[in-house]
Order: structure tokens, then C-alpha cells, then sequence
């Protein structure tokens, strides 16, 4: 058998046992997951945890670093950026 052909039977393989498998939340919060990490990262950071980042801009909490950052970067970075521009343009004059 040609070893890619091979490869792909596997993989096909074993893509189709994990299809249909969930991982449930063990505090019984209702959420599932496709994926065991995604599960266990809304354990540590989001089921039944207080918000504990901040943004320090508009004062709006979140609960995982990550999606504070994914905030500053859509909502902020622009702000900011042009604010330095403006700063940047006001010294040079």
C-alpha cells in the first residue's frame, strides 16, 4: 500500500472515531467541547470564575486574558495609535 494512501486511511480513521465525541463541563455547567483542552481552559478560567482582567481604557472585565487582549486589539489599538500619531505630528511642528 503507498505509505501517503496509507497515512490518509489512518487519519480518516481516526477523525471518524472522534467525530461525535464531546467533552462535557465536570461541574456540570451544561457547555460541551469538541476539543478536551477548550474544556478544561473554560474550567480554570471561566466556569463559575469572577472576571479578572481588566481593561484599563473603557474599565470592561473579562475573564481570560486572551479575549481582553482580542478587545484592546479591535476596540483600542486604533485609538491609541492615532493618539500617538497626533502626538507625534503636535512635537514635530
Amino acid at each position: 500500500m503507498n505509505y501517503i494512501l496509507y497515512l490518509f486511511t489512518v487519519f480518516s480513521e481516526r477523525s471518524g472515531d472522534h467525530e461525535n465525541t464531546r467533552f462535557s463541563c465536570p461541574k456540570l455547567c451544561g457547555k460541551s467541547y469538541k476539543r478536551e483542552q477548550h474544556m478544561k481552559r473554560h474550567v480554570m478560567y471561566e466556569c463559575g470564575q469572577n472576571h479578572q482582567f481588566c481593561c484599563t481604557i473603557c474599565f470592561t472585565y473579562y475573564r481570560r486574558r486572551d479575549v481582553l487582549k482580542r478587545h484592546m486589539d479591535m476596540h483600542h489599538v486604533p485609538q491609541c495609535e492615532n493618539r500617538i500619531v497626533d502626538e507625534i505630528r503636535e512635537f514635530l511642528q
